[in-house]
């Protein structure tokens, strides 16, 4: 009996132990701007309707404000009810890894705001495949000036690759930030309530008064 305790003492202490959030190489998160003093991170879905009304509400901020004001950071969170999410938060990775943090951003915001054609509705009868090459094709004709591997891109998306672990990380690290949702909003490290409610005008006048505080 004693020996029976003991092995499933080992067996639920390996389980447990495997659950804890992997340390990434990098920090998690695409970085723009430059204010340590104030920072805002955003969780994001690649395919989520609020995630991209925040991400053009930010990019409003950003185009309107010094580089200096504040220091934003986007995490990629992918839904798991937003079944192509993930794969194409992969190839986001793949391209912040190989071409830039803009590349990168800006195949985030080509995501979003094309995010109807990539629904499970809109995609029910394609192939994995196929979704992968309608990622391709809209890349293809809309960010061509970043010279992007199209066949590298495509395998990223693919289960297994380098990028699909290191989407399953930064999922990980959301959750342990308690994340549930997109968006989510943190200032500072510590969760903005509400804070995808703001329009832009709101955020600036906020980081603008946070700066004059420091």
């Amino acid at each position: 009996m004693t020996k029976v305790f003991v092995l499933i003492s080992l067996f639920l202490g390996i389980c447990l132990g495997s659950q804890y959030t992997p340390i990434p190489k990098i920090p998690d998160g695409l970085i723009i701007g430059d204010n340590p003093n104030l920072v805002i991170e955003a969780y994001y879905d690649i395919f989520c309707p609020g995630s991209r009304e925040s991400y053009n509400i930010f990019k409003t901020v950003i185009e309107s404000l010094e580089k200096d004001s504040f220091t934003f950071i986007i995490h990629q969170f992918p839904l798991p009810y937003h079944k192509n999410a993930f794969s194409a938060s992969a190839g986001y990775k793949y391209i912040w890894k190989t071409i830039s943090s803009e590349a990168a951003y800006k195949f985030e915001g080509l995501m979003l705001n094309n995010l109807e054609q990539f629904t499970d509705l809109a995609t029910l009868n394609l192939k994995q495949s196929e979704v992968y090459q309608k990622i391709i094709d809209l890349v293809k004709t809309q960010l061509p000036q970043y010279q992007i591997n199209y066949d590298e891109l495509l395998n990223s998306m693919k289960p297994g690759t380098p990028e699909n672990i290191e989407t399953r990380y930064s999922w990980k690290y959301g959750t342990s930030r308690s994340v549930s949702g997109t968006p989510t909003i943190f200032v500072n490290g510590v969760l903005f309530d509400k804070g995808e409610e703001l329009s832009a005008q709101q955020w600036i006048q906020y980081i603008q008064n946070r700066k004059q505080q420091n």
